[in-house]
């Protein structure tokens, strides 16, 4: 069954390279420097490769590779669209296409040559953007690095061995100096097109995500907060810069059934919700409108840049107040093309492009982009104006201004048509159902990962047993606090009313809150009502080293005292003593542990971590 499968495969890159060969692409091999950014060894996919030279003017020129896959799912296409998109939890992909494809045959792979759709950006010493060529094209990577190598050299702190016995490995003309200078110059190109762009209105909410640490048998053994660094800027800024290049051109080409991505402006409700929220926090922040929410967000990370943990807070109160992003047909909404804009990005037009492996939408662009590349040679030629042989030159469709006048005429409209036919662009009732489908797998995708990583965190905790964790407070009640877990980025709800043992405070003209235990003795639970519950239900005292699982009332389950273990809480706040005096935003120490899970939905326990 393998071999029958590589077999087919083989045949299949056979036939589209007889049928979409080299002969009438641009030949990228020997021109430049090619560097594959590949994730850390923990990833099980390869992202699109990324490539930059030298322009005679001394400017940087960036190129944006993404390996021709549209047109190789004959036998696959149906499938993909049904999975619509790849699903990533921890340790395992769920692919949208079978690794023969997505892992071999469609990938990147240092020193093979691969046909691909390329942009090219001609770029000034500011930043901005001069000149585009899009087209189809063979390109061969020299080396791949990962995200740390990228960051290592964006630092500064990697090495260069001339005697190539270190590094990334290398293929064809180049040296290693070659990759590092040429990297360091693109990270220094797009920190100037990200600074262009958040001047224009886009802003960037980084929610921090969880990371889980494995042990060798496969089990999570620890875990921590994510955080991006700079090589992961410089890809997706790219990135960015590829789906807004190619959104300009198939919408206005095919303005009835292009295939792109819009985001709302965020709900009024959703907006006074989260400037209440800032309010009660004693942060002053006009989010009235989606307009000033841009003008609020900066001055806010300006505001509390000392305190992450409040900004993150705050980010991810924001994200609350967001739209999700969607997928629709630029037919759909004719006349009313304010509405295909992206707020986030602050852009009026949108789609996707850059992972063609991974998402079917991409797909469905890759078609539409072929049909205008070729619509755009037809007419050239029918004019005779093409500028060069491989198809160089001014360029009617594609390049950084659309030549409507030549879209609009009787050569421009037959071209356009005649390769839509030929590349199978599909009409606008089939993009409208596709960008519905999409739009709904991506959402399950989306449930799926949070789902997952929800059961790994159950599982790092049930291994564990109990994880200590500072918390922030987020809101005080008479009965209960709602509290930001630090160490794993999640809320959670702590009720100490009718507990035995505790006395509660509630002082509403302040805000404050004040615990503290009774001195009589505790009563057994057996002699507690229905109702009422004990103090270690909602507080973990370290005196005795108790861990109490409060999911059976009648049962009270005691751990040796190694389930105290301070591992990988170096940095958790000391236990506290009572009495407890609590306000919003104040910070506690919490013990975290996971309750259920054998014959019933597993879920994630907070409780007060005190002397």
């Amino acid at each position: 069954m393998q071999s029958e499968l590589q077999t087919s495969l083989q045949s299949l890159c056979l036939v589209f390279q007889m049928h979409h060969g080299r002969s009438l692409r641009r030949n990228m091999r020997p021109e430049r420097i090619l560097e594959t950014l590949a994730p850390s060894q923990s990833i099980l996919h390869l992202l699109p490769t990324w490539m930059m030279h030298y322009l005679s003017k001394g400017y940087p020129k960036k190129n944006s590779e993404s390996a021709s896959t549209s047109l190789m799912f004959q036998g696959l296409f149906l499938e993909a669209r049904i999975r619509s998109t790849s699903v990533y939890i921890p340790q395992h992909k769920l692919p949208m296409l079978p690794p023969e494809l997505s892992e071999q045959a469609c990938s990147l792979v240092p020193g093979e040559d691969r046909l691909a759709f390329s942009i090219s950006w001609d770029t000034d010493d500011t930043g901005n953007i001069t000149g585009r060529w899009i087209g189809r094209s063979v390109i061969r990577s020299c080396c791949k690095l990962s995200y740390d190598d990228a960051q290592d050299i964006i630092d500064g702190g990697f090495e260069v061995d001339v005697s190539g016995k270190t590094g990334p490995k290398l293929h064809g003309q180049f040296e290693l100096k070659d990759v590092v200078d040429s990297l360091r110059s693109l990270h220094g190109i797009t920190k100037k097109m990200r600074e262009i762009r958040l001047r224009n209105g886009a802003f960037w909410i980084e929610i921090p995500k969880i990371v889980f640490l494995f042990d060798e048998s496969g089990n999570p053994c620890d875990s921590l907060l994510g955080v991006r660094k700079e090589s992961s800027f410089l890809v997706e800024e790219l990135m960015l810069l590829a789906n807004r290049s190619v959104a300009e051109v198939i919408s206005k080409a095919f303005p009835g059934c292009a295939l792109l991505r819009r985001h709302a402006e965020p709900r009024s409700m959703k907006l006074k919700e989260f400037e209440e929220f800032c309010r009660k926090r004693g942060l002053e922040l006009d989010a009235s409108s989606s307009g000033k929410l841009h003008l609020a967000l900066p001055k806010m990370r300006e505001k509390v840049k000392t305190d992450p943990v409040l900004l993150q807070i705050l980010l991810a109160r924001a994200a609350r107040a967001m739209q999700l992003a969607v997928y629709f047909c630029t037919g759909d909404l004719r006349g009313r093309e304010d509405e295909w804009a992206h707020y986030g990005l602050s852009i009026p037009l949108y789609t996707h492009f850059t992972s063609p492996l991974r998402r079917y939408p991409d797909i469905v662009v890759h078609r539409t982009l072929a049909a205008v590349v070729e619509a755009e040679e037809a007419y050239a030629e029918k004019r005779q104006r093409c500028a060069a042989s491989d198809g160089i030159g001014n360029r009617c469709f594609t390049g950084l201004y659309f030549d409507e006048e030549a879209a609009e005429s009787e050569e421009g409209r037959e071209a356009l048509v005649c390769a839509a036919v030929r590349y199978g662009v599909p009409a606008s009732e089939v993009v409208s159902e596709v960008a519905a489908y999409c739009n709904e797998r991506k959402r399950a995708g989306k449930h799926v990962e949070q789902s997952a990583e929800n059961v790994y965190l159950c599982a790092l905790l049930k291994n564990k047993e109990v994880m200590f964790s500072d918390a922030r407070v987020l809101r005080v009640g008479s009965t209960f606090m709602t509290v930001y877990i630090n160490k794993f980025a999640i809320e959670r709800r702590i009720y100490f009313g009718e507990v035995e043992g505790l006395t509660v405070e509630w002082i509403r003209t302040t805000g404050t809150l004040v615990l503290d235990t009774l001195k009589t003795k505790p009563l057994k639970r057996s002699d507690l009502s229905e109702k009422c519950r004990v103090i270690e239900d909602v507080v973990l005292m370290m005196s005795h080293c108790q861990i109490v699982t409060p999911e059976d009332k009648n049962e009270c389950i005691s751990t040796a005292p190694s389930s105290c273990n301070r591992e990988s809480n170096a940095t958790a706040t000391a236990p506290l003593r009572f009495p407890l005096v609590i306000r919003v935003l104040s910070t506690i120490p919490v013990a975290v542990h996971a309750v259920g899970g054998h014959d019933g939905r597993a879920r994630i326990v907070a409780r007060l971590h005190m002397h």
